[in-house]
């Protein structure tokens, strides 16, 4: 999964949640399972 300037990082119990500004989405890496998912923001 590409990120395009990586804005913010968050911690959540397993999961990394990683603010992809250019891409306009938060990307959740779940440490434990090591898969992504991905929520499109809107504008």
């Amino acid at each position: 999964m590409q990120l395009n300037e990586p804005g913010g990082v968050a911690l959540l119990g397993d999961l990394v949640l990683i603010a992809d500004t250019n891409n306009d989405r938060i990307v959740a890496y779940n440490q434990k399972t090591q898969t992504a998912r991905e929520w499109r923001l809107l504008r």
